[in-house]
């Protein structure tokens, strides 16, 4: 059995100490509440030693260090705690007791704060590591789990399911204002979560400051949202909090099996609550020019800062948070390119996203004056809640609708929309999907492809160039412009050597152009797109010099 000892803690010497021998050795007499007791000096007769109420032994552990463990004041237990740590020490060594199990009985709590350690050690924003232990620590305290042993996805998807059910009806009670911590009550939420509730949605309120309250249209608009349960997007998000947790026990060896493994992501399509939409290129134009001639500050922002950052983000599709770290030094502007460090990338890869030409142009002047160091749009604006309130007001200043009613629900445009805006512009002028993710810096082309989006003219347009199938030709347009070196074979082409190859009869010639937005709102000429149906091994020059459209009258 492992031999027990007690901690010798070293203590100032009171003031009116009385020092006596004994045993041939100076110690300090102490008046305790158990009655007076004699105390060994420090060797400079500085300080006095007393021991330890618990009592302490050491053990060899399956690693075969020797480590201290702390007992119990009752030496009895602490004797038969000992005996049991080294057999189980010694079993562990032998490979007879899972690695796993002393982990089991530990509240779930620690290793939160082991994981949270985690999250941050990866860079990842603290706004979004907050949220995924908030996310974690509901779910838990629902669950009724205690230690990690408890952890059981069944009743996490029991708990899930239940909050995306309708919750009993409320009425609000009378009166035509409320103030958010009467609100909340009703709603069995936080405050907090009902002041970004009123923001998010643009409720209306009256009042100003702490006399500021929701008006009763208000309160009946959130008791209408909470009767529509929890969105499968939030759903979602409680899903990837729990099964990145699973993953991180698993690699920690502090469980053998994820206990969240089985946990599956809900579909969405069918009940998306914030659905983004696309701006278009003249609403893009009005929101830069309204924001340019802006004179109010929005989280730090002046106008010219608003009018940059919302350029930038449209032309390159960079993140918010990407964006607020960004400093003058990630911008080439004579190679024309930003480089987003691995520490702002979402994928934690560095990424280059190449420059406009006429965005390289504001950039010169604008950044001429930043310091290389300083992150070029600081301040609080890229939070969540004030990205969205910072841009609500400059769509709003420029005659934008920040929500818009569609068919399949409400579409609303938020500072991450003009990420969407950018993607679906590429897709409109033709570029291939694969081209579009590299620029996006996504994964896969399936996410790329949700962001890019389609109205019904776009669709319409792409009909219209479909050939004709009942043989009328008329108002069926067809153009190739082919430059000499093909037709007569000469090895240079020019803009003054191109010949327009003329269709048969009731098929005329049109030029093609293809259409953008530029700073000043002007649109220019894109490059023709490749002829379908050409062989892929003739010349790829030869091939990216025809070019053709088709369109119906």
């Amino acid at each position: 059995m492992p031999q027990l000892f007690k901690v010798n803690g070293s203590y100032p010497l009171p003031r009116d100490a009385e020092i006596v021998q004994h045993r041939g050795k100076p110690h300090v007499r102490i008046r305790e509440r158990s009655g007076t007791k004699l105390y060994s000096l420090t060797a400079d007769g500085t300080r006095y030693l007393r021991p330890s109420k618990c009592w302490y032994f050491n053990i060899t552990d399956a690693d075969g260090q020797r480590r201290r463990v702390k007992g119990y004041t009752d030496k009895a237990a602490t004797e038969a705690l000992a005996v049991e740590t080294q057999r189980r020490a010694d079993r562990r060594r032998a490979g007879l007791i899972d690695p796993c199990e002393e982990h089991l009985n530990r509240p779930w709590r620690e290793h939160l704060v082991g994981y949270e350690s985690h999250l941050a050690s990866k860079g990842n924003c603290a706004e979004h590591n907050r949220a995924t232990i908030s996310k974690l620590t509901t779910v838990f305290r629902a669950g009724g789990f205690k230690t990690l042993a408890d952890l059981d996805a069944g009743k996490v998807g029991a708990w899930l399911t239940a909050q995306r059910q309708a919750p009993v009806a409320v009425e609000p009670p009378p009166g035509d204002a409320f103030a958010s911590s009467v609100v909340a009550r009703l709603l069995g939420v936080t405050a907090d979560a009902v002041r970004r509730a009123v923001a998010r949605h643009q409720l209306p309120t009256v009042g100003r400051g702490r006399n500021r309250k929701l008006t009763r249209a208000a309160v009946e608009y959130l008791i209408e949202q909470q009767q529509k349960g929890m969105s499968p997007e939030t759903v979602n998000h409680y899903i990837r909090a729990l099964r990145g947790f699973g993953r991180w026990l698993v690699r920690t060896r502090r469980v053998a099996v994820d206990p969240f493994v089985t946990l599956a992501l809900v579909p969405t399509a069918a009940d998306t609550r914030h659905r983004r939409r696309a701006l278009s290129d003249d609403e893009l134009h009005r929101l830069l020019d309204a924001t340019r001639a802006s004179t109010r500050t929005i989280g730090g922002l002046t106008g010219l800062d608003r009018y940059t950052l919302y350029l930038v983000a449209a032309s390159t599709g960079i993140r918010a948070r990407a964006l607020a770290g960004l400093t003058p030094r990630a911008f080439d502007l004579d190679a024309g390119t930003v480089t987003v460090p691995a520490k702002l990338s979402k994928n934690k890869r560095t990424h280059v996203v190449p420059l406009r030409p006429d965005v390289v142009a504001v950039l010169r002047g604008y950044l001429a004056s930043k310091s290389s160091d300083s992150p070029i749009w600081s301040g609080s604006w890229h939070s969540t809640c004030v990205a969205a309130k910072m841009l609500r007001d400059d769509l709003r200043d420029a005659g934008i609708p920040y929500r818009v009613e569609t068919p399949n629900g409400p579409e609303y445009v938020d500072f991450h929309a003009l990420r969407h805006t950018f993607l679906t512009s590429l897709g409109r002028a033709g570029v291939e999907l694969r081209t579009a993710q590299l620029l996006a810096g996504h994964s896969s082309p399936v996410l790329t492809a949700r962001y890019s989006h389609r109205s019904l003219a776009d669709l319409t347009d792409a009909v219209r160039k479909l050939p004709s199938l009942t043989g009328d030709t008329a108002g069926f347009i067809r153009t190739i412009s082919v430059p000499e070196l093909f037709v007569g074979g000469h090895s240079e082409a020019s803009s003054d050597n191109i010949q327009t190859i003329n269709p048969p009869s009731g098929v005329l010639p049109e030029v093609l152009a293809g259409k953008g937005f530029d700073t000043t709102g002007h649109s220019e000429s894109g490059s023709g797109v490749e002829l379908p149906g050409l062989d892929s091994n003739q010349d790829k020059e030869i091939q990216n010099l025809l070019c053709y459209r088709y369109t119906t009258g």
